[in-house]
């Protein structure tokens, strides 16, 4: 449940809310486990077999991708397969020795205090790096710009192993069935084991955290100990010899490096400076803040799914000095000084500044990784994929909008013409005010979302329309700032999903159909 308006204990759901949204130290072993829905699994596997008597659930695509193998491609080169032949009878000890070792150690998994852990899965990945961003208060765009890298990587990654050929040959657990024995400590079950390629995860893990530990690597370790569960897992698998592992490994490595060459072309070299002199009615720092301007290059950078930050750029918004733009200032003056603990509540909520994990990662673990786990693997890399490409966008798009227009916040233009000693609820970041960046990126998420999850379609939509109208209530967003957030989101999300061969829902009334404030009318009698 997203939305903070549908809970009515508030000091209890708050607690609950915000623990949801910053805990990744949490242990979730209640989590249902995922094996695997590949029909080509080694049924002799007696891994596989112990699954099956736990009862455990098999891990279900979301049915909306092609074939992995055919399987869109976000680099300009995408890595191919390889082709591994095994041989039982020289690897059985090489495969012994790594299942004493492993024995004999403690489990890579969990050691930190904060990583979550059972599976390596691409949405663990996602976890924790959304975790390493909050504690170091990475700001919106470079959380997007990281999470963006990390789902390409994963991505590319399972469509690689799936175009990968493993030649026949008996498995461990066929050739002895001590190679197959639970290990205790690793949590090797619900490996999917494809008979014919490569296993996805342990790709996948290879992938990604390299493209983690290129982007963060004082946080390499972290990434490295989810990267030794993949490992492990298949060690205690009794399912893959060791040159399927280390061919599956090198593998990833390769996919994640081809990523980050590609990526890092994009264009996002650290900004150092100040914002130049404003013109009235242009942009400047803000109380409580007063910083310069954040990231005013990142309109420039190249998206991975738009032809520029510019393709979808929103009409201007009304001048300052018009009619039209008093009337919106005056509205948040009303709105935003009259709220309602209730609110007052749902504003908080949503207002995920410096320290929080922002828009983007909110959506993309809080709300798509959870609702990911229990896909397989390749659906989770490439629903994350779609997922993680639209919110970077979204930040280019966004911020080629609000530094186009160079627009100045409510608070300004309030304390200046209104109210002399007016403060907004919410701190003001230090950005321009059109469009708004919450409107973009809930809209973005919850259009896509919605069409890979459709049953919570309606939830994703309700909560992308809260978020937006809590910025106009926060006292720090103007009403037209809002929808053309919303109108910029849809459009990215779109080619996003397009990007995958999928398309926005059309049964759903739209986020703007949502809105409570479509205009300047909307709230503006003050309470008694």
């Amino acid at each position: 449940m997203l939305k903070v308006a549908r809970v009515a204990a508030a000091g209890t759901v708050l607690a609950l809310l915000f623990s949801a949204c910053s805990t990744t130290g949490s242990a979730d072993k209640e989590l249902s486990k995922p094996a695997t829905s590949d029909s080509a699994i080694d049924a002799a596997s007696s891994q596989a077999a112990e699954v099956t008597a736990a009862g455990q659930q098999p891990a279900e695509p979301l049915g909306l991708f092609s074939p992995v193998a055919e399987r869109w491609s976000y680099l300009p080169a995408a890595v191919a397969g390889v082709t591994v032949s095994p041989d039982p009878q020289a690897e059985v000890a090489a495969l012994e020795q790594l299942r004493e070792e492993l024995a004999t150690r403690p489990p890579a998994s969990g050691a930190d205090g904060y990583t979550r852990v059972s599976e390596a899965t691409p949405t663990r990945f996602m976890d924790l790096l959304i975790d390493v961003g909050r504690r170091r208060s990475l700001n919106p765009l470079r959380m997007s710009r990281f999470a963006a890298m990390l789902g390409v990587a994963g991505h590319e990654a399972v469509v690689a192993a799936a175009q990968s050929s493993v030649a026949p040959a008996k498995t461990p657990a066929q050739t002895d069935k001590a190679l197959a024995k639970p290990i205790p400590g690793t949590d090797g079950w619900g490996v999917e084991l494809p008979a014919t390629s490569l296993p996805p995860e342990i790709v996948a893990a290879a992938a990604m955290q390299t493209v983690a530990c290129s982007a963060l690597p004082v946080e390499c370790p972290r990434f490295e100990q989810l990267g030794q569960v993949a490992r492990d897992r298949l060690i205690a698998s009794g399912g893959v010899w060791p040159s399927q592992i280390d061919a599956g490994w090198n593998l990833g490595v390769s996919v994640g490096t081809a990523t980050l060459a590609y990526a890092n072309q994009d264009g996002a070299a650290p900004w150092t400076g100040d914002s130049a002199g404003a013109q009235d009615g242009s942009w400047v720092p803000t109380p409580g803040m007063f910083a310069p301007a954040l990231e005013p290059g990142a309109g420039s950078w190249r998206p991975w799914n738009l032809s520029s930050g510019s393709q979808f750029r929103p009409p201007s918004p009304p001048q300052p000095g018009s009619a039209e733009f008093r009337a919106a200032a005056e509205q948040v003056l009303k709105v935003g000084s009259n709220l309602t603990d209730r609110q007052l509540r749902i504003v908080r909520f949503w207002d995920m500044g410096p320290g929080s994990s922002t828009p983007p990662g909110y959506w993309l673990t809080d709300v798509a990784d959870e609702a990911l786990r229990t896909t397989d693997v390749a659906d989770q890399a490439s629903a994350l994929a779609v997922l993680s490409t639209a919110m970077f966008d979204a930040s280019v798009a966004i911020w080629d909008s609000k530094y186009t227009y160079d627009l100045v916040r409510p608070v300004t233009v309030i304390r200046k013409d209104l109210s002399p000693q007016w403060l907004p609820t919410l701190l003001t970041p230090p950005f321009p005010a059109y469009v708004s960046g919450h409107a973009g990126y809930s809209t973005a998420a919850a259009v896509v979302l919605a069409q890979l999850i459709p049953k919570r379609g309606e939830e994703f939509y309700d909560s992308a329309a809260e978020a937006t109208d809590s910025r106009v209530r926060g006292g720090i967003h103007y009403f037209f700032d809002a929808t053309g957030g919303v109108t910029l989101g849809e459009s990215v999300a779109a080619s996003s999903l397009q990007r995958a061969g999928l398309a926005p829902s059309e049964k759903l009334k739209t986020v703007g159909e949502r809105l409570e404030f479509q205009s300047a009318d909307v709230g503006t009698q003050a309470r008694s």
